[in-house]
């Protein structure tokens, strides 16, 4: 049964590196292609074979399904393994997949179903009884929010909170008495903070017009926009979070 990252990948849950290059914590590089994980019953004999790596767990039935035709671990259960992998997976990896799970996929013609809900991957949980990571899963499924469509603005997120901000709403309207208000990826109503994390897909033409006309009808109402990038998460979001708490305090709030 594939499992673990490789039913991660199928899944198109994101992962905290780059799938074909595995390093450990000093940075060398250990293989240029990921590991194929499979889940086998406990006391089958171990397979010894270079890119395979065998797990020996209970595989209940409820947990099984299919991608591309091929039998994997649902959504709920993989994420579950994720959580008893270790490094890389780290704990806001954790919550960022976590997000993908339970989104609503954005579409030009509105949002799409979630995969998953925190519920399913609770009883998932439930079901599986004791594993390894089982605290873990537990403290990053506490986490777990509806609305962040990448898992940096997962990320900005955390370290909103991590830095006692208060949590911010997301998928934010700017007015909500206007159906057809633009939405911000993360926001402050009580201070009209927009904050937006701006990734590869806001290069694309279409995206930046996008983007301007939600900057300008944010702009028309008071609201403030602050706008991340990859430099920001690479030093943890410090000096945005800075602006940040400059803003609020600026309007009284802590």
């Amino acid at each position: 049964m594939l499992s673990h990252e490789t039913a991660a990948h199928l899944h198109g849950i994101p992962m905290p590196h780059a799938p074909w290059l595995h390093r450990d914590p000093s940075g060398y590089r250990t293989s240029d292609l990921p590991p194929v994980h499979i889940t086998v019953p406990k006391g089958t004999k171990r397979i010894r074979r270079s890119g395979v790596v065998d797990h020996r767990r209970k595989l209940d039935a409820r947990h099984v399904t299919e991608v591309h035709g091929l039998r994997v671990t649902t959504l709920e259960r993989t994420w579950l393994d994720l959580c008893a992998l270790g490094y890389p997976w780290l704990p806001d990896d954790l919550v960022a997949a976590g997000d993908y799970l339970v989104k609503h996929p954005w579409h030009p013609g509105g949002r799409l179903p979630p995969l998953s809900t925190v519920e399913q991957i609770r009883q998932a949980v439930d079901q599986v009884g004791q594993f390894k990571g089982k605290r873990l899963a537990k403290d990053a499924l506490e986490l777990v929010r509806v609305g962040a469509d990448a898992p940096p603005e997962t990320k900005l997120r955390l370290a909103l909170l991590r830095a006692g901000l208060p949590e911010p709403e997301l998928q934010c309207p700017i007015d909500p008495d206007d159906e057809d208000s633009p939405e911000t990826d993360l926001g402050y109503e009580d201070c009209r903070l927009a904050m937006q994390y701006e990734g590869a897909g806001h290069r694309t033409a279409e995206q930046q017009t996008r983007d301007v006309r939600r900057d300008r009808y944010a702009a028309e109402r008071g609201w403030r926009t602050l706008k991340a990038n990859v430099d920001d998460q690479r030093e943890g979001f410090r000096s945005f979070i800075r602006q940040v708490r400059r803003h609020r305090d600026s309007w009284g709030k802590t």
